[in-house]
């Protein structure tokens, strides 16, 4: 089953990275929900910690959903199939959903090189640095789904064992950071894009996404994606002036049930 799925998800590879990931990493006894028309899947999702991850057609949605046996706090998938799966799963489950964060999908192939700034790229090793940068992009991005210092300095723990996060240094001092993630077939994320507000406006966070996007397709992949929150224009605009194209929008829905 997790081969077809994965080929299945590899149709739309970009769209679906965080999904492939997810399989990737999925721990053992973990079952997909699958929806088959004519014997091909054409509707899929997965639970990972707080989220039901989904994939492919709006049009199969309230098979999906019935499909489901366990509540989910929230869902995350591309903006279409998502709002509808929202829809449906309040109807069905009773539940009220909340738009938590409206994302768009980006996708680099080739990078436009930046206007150079001081500094260089180098791998993170300082567990509590890691940390507190963390817990400041957590607060930031991720309001809707906070976590405690101690799950903040495993994930550190985690990032630095698997050597793809990256601070940008300036005379020995991190002023930015970024990472590389869920290497898929053919790409690879870039995530955790944060530089703290005193080193801001400097051109920091362009060079270090610049920097990690371009080691990800020197490792021989050849796209990098990214997820960006909408309602950040800077953010969406730094990405494209470095190359990155839109692949389509992502939703997150939360949902609360009655006690």
């Amino acid at each position: 089953m997790f081969a077809r799925l994965q080929a299945f998800l590899e149709e739309s590879e970009a769209e679906n990275h965080l999904f492939l990931g997810v399989l990737a990493g999925a721990p053992e006894g973990t079952q997909p929900v699958l929806v088959e028309d004519g014997g091909k899947i054409v509707a899929a999702g997965i639970f990972v910690e707080r989220n039901a991850v989904l994939a492919g057609s709006q049009d199969y949605v309230p098979q999906l959903v019935a499909a489901w046996k366990l509540d989910v706090p929230g869902a995350v998938g591309r903006a279409d199939l998502s709002t509808a799966w929202a829809g449906e799963w309040s109807r069905q489950r009773g539940c009220r959903a909340k738009l938590a964060v409206a994302q768009r999908i980006y996708r680099l192939t080739r990078l436009i090189e930046p206007r150079p700034v001081a500094g260089r790229l180098r791998l993170a090793e300082d567990v509590e640095q890691l940390t507190d940068w963390i817990e400041g992009f957590d607060e930031e991005a991720l309001a809707h789904e906070r976590s405690g210092r101690e799950a903040h300095r495993a994930n550190a723990q985690r990032r630095i064992r698997a050597g793809m996060t990256y601070f940008w240094e300036v005379e020995g001092r991190p002023v930015s950071m970024a990472a590389l993630a869920r290497p898929s077939c053919n790409g690879v994320c870039v995530n955790l894009v944060y530089t703290p507000p005193e080193f801001r406006g400097r051109g920091y966070a362009s060079a270090v996404t610049a920097a990690v996007s371009r080691q990800g397709l020197e490792q021989g992949y050849s796209f990098c994606c990214l997820y960006t929150d909408l309602s950040n224009p800077i953010s969406n605009s730094i990405y494209m002036k470095l190359g990155y194209e839109p692949v389509c929008d992502s939703a997150h829905y939360q949902f609360k049930y009655s006690v």
